[in-house]
């Protein structure tokens, strides 16, 4: 496999970047969050041409801004364990609830080959009319940024496969019902076998009350850790810095077989 290469900066100040195995150029911002819904459209474009983003070799300070700023799933030197054809393609024709805002599925995304496996409730409606083609999650708005910033910070967003209870978005973003959890149970259970995690991250009280699974679910052992929703630190007037330190000593606590309750 040939591995990306980065081209010079042009001219608009954005950088090319040739990934040789698939055949096609990406174009990466270089100025972080700020044009991450100019990258959306093109990567709307790309997404299932590209399937996921191979990275061979050393990972660049520019590869490592690229993945914390796109919502494009990726390997980095290994097989992929998730299969896109099952959590994209199939859940995208789900049409079960009709209590949801919008029935386009918010693809899950991140390391296909994931150490940890992060479930949030439901994709926020305040994103839907920002995507033309495909949504997906944990992509766009404050607690989206504050998330993988934190992440980023701990040195685990790389590592890290993002998801959610729900597939669709609710009204008004309240809390999940029971009965679209169980819609979309099926769909979650097969995203964390194909995954299966060392650690599934739970974010909030209300998924942790409701996340639907146990351990003897599935035929893999991992950890459950059960964190506070980014929300709760942008609500009250703190950063990444402080979420990415709460995360860091619940994950330590959490790995070395302590309760993260």
């Amino acid at each position: 496999m040939e591995p990306i290469t980065i081209q010079n900066k042009s001219n608009d100040g954005k950088i090319s970047v040739e990934n040789k195995t698939v055949k096609m150029n990406i174009i990466l911002a270089t100025s972080g969050f700020q044009e991450q819904e100019k990258i959306i459209e093109k990567e709307d474009n790309l997404a299932f041409d590209l399937k996921y983003l191979e990275v061979d070799g050393k990972i660049t300070d520019t590869i490592k801004a690229y993945l914390l700023m796109t919502s494009l799933p990726f390997v980095i030197n290994s097989e992929p364990k998730i299969d896109l054809e099952d959590v994209w393609v199939e859940k995208s024709s789900c049409n079960k609830c009709r209590t949801v805002v919008d029935k386009k599925y918010a693809m899950s995304s991140g390391n296909l080959n994931p150490k940890y496996f992060v479930v949030g409730d439901a994709p926020s409606d305040a994103s839907l009319d920002k995507y033309s083609k495909f949504n997906r999650a944990w992509d766009i708005g404050p607690s989206s940024k504050m998330l993988r910033l934190a992440f980023n910070g701990v040195g685990i967003y790389r590592s890290t496969w993002f998801a959610n209870l729900l597939g669709c978005a609710v009204t008004n973003n309240r809390d999940s019902y029971q009965r679209e959890i169980k819609n979309c149970k099926e769909f979650l259970k097969q995203e964390i076998k194909q995954a299966a995690p060392e650690n599934i991250i739970l974010l909030g009280n209300h998924v942790a009350n409701n996340f639907p699974f146990e351990k003897q679910d599935f035929n893999f052992e991992f950890s459950k850790c059960k964190v506070y929703h980014p929300a709760y630190f942008l609500y009250r007037g703190r950063n990444y810095k402080d979420y990415s330190d709460y995360l860091r000593n619940k994950l330590e606590v959490s790995e070395g077989g302590g309760s993260s309750e």
